[in-house]
């Protein structure tokens, strides 16, 4: 999997869209999450062999797809990569973190059960 912050004009709603060549990846998602400063971040399930100058397609591609999708790229001293080609839409996820929207008419935070057996410290066990 290599990492990537998404553009401004990004959604993903585009994701069905190629991607801009020549943008920059990386090879760990905490990497990129140090130079995202708060955009969205994206996985391409690309794999990156650096003896072949070449990045692979991993998992399984969509109905009509080309089985495998291959493409030329470059690796610096930073462990950056750069791909040489759009990227199809099937390979490219959001990796931010899951967002969860409340209705404004929801009233309150429901409570937690507590869990059987569990004891705070200084609490008696019922």
């Amino acid at each position: 999997m290599l990492y990537t912050v998404a553009g401004a004009e990004w959604s993903p709603a585009s994701s069905q869209d190629l991607m801009d060549s020549r943008q920059v990846f990386y090879r760990t998602r905490s990497a990129v999450l140090r130079v995202a400063r708060g955009r969205p971040t994206l996985g391409v399930a690309l794999r990156f062999d650096a003896g072949r100058g070449m990045v692979f397609s991993q998992g399984h591609a969509p109905r009509g797809a080309a089985a495998e999708w291959t493409a030329p790229a470059l690796s610096d001293q930073d462990g950056r990569v750069t791909i040489l080609a759009s990227i199809p839409g099937f390979l490219v996820r959001s990796i931010d973190p899951p967002t969860l929207r409340i209705h404004p008419g929801t009233v309150g935070q429901a409570r937690r059960p507590r869990i059987a057996g569990l004891v705070r410290l200084g609490e008696d066990r019922l």
